[in-house]
């Protein structure tokens, strides 16, 4: 077996389930072999919003850090914020750069940004520390 055909046999599996963390699961496939022709018909939004609808939490902050990037920032805070009510540290981290970075109707706030990424750091999430740290230099 190569890598092209145990890339579509998982991502075969992951559609199969019809389950969030399925979709989840087969969207961060599909980000990390982009261009590869055995995963050219899905579409990483589309497996990102299938697993947020099905209310998995990381497929919810998953897809409003995707809505973010197209510029649908309403929608993005949509998403966020369910990921966050489940107290998922992916959403409270994507929450976190919001408010670090500033986006159209949220105003750039550090604090804010700090509370949020030490929420998520508190979840163990480690990219949210890393942001911590940053901010204490700055």
């Amino acid at each position: 077996m190569g890598v092209d055909s145990d890339i579509k046999k998982a991502s075969e599996f992951y559609e199969k389930s019809k389950c969030g963390r399925g979709y989840y699961q087969l969207g961060i496939l599909v980000e990390k072999y982009k261009g590869g022709i055995v995963l050219s018909r899905y579409n990483v939004s589309t497996c990102y919003r299938k697993s947020a609808e099905l209310n998995y939490a990381k497929g919810q902050a998953a897809y409003g850090r995707k809505q973010l990037q197209s510029g649908n920032v309403a929608s993005a805070l949509e998403w966020i914020h369910k990921s966050v009510a489940q107290k998922c540290p992916e959403g409270m981290f994507e929450l976190g750069k919001i408010y670090e970075d500033g986006v159209k109707g949220v105003p750039r706030n550090y604090e804010t940004a700090r509370e949020w990424y030490e929420k998520a750091a508190a979840g163990g999430h480690r990219k949210a520390e890393i942001r911590l740290g940053w901010l204490a230099l700055n």
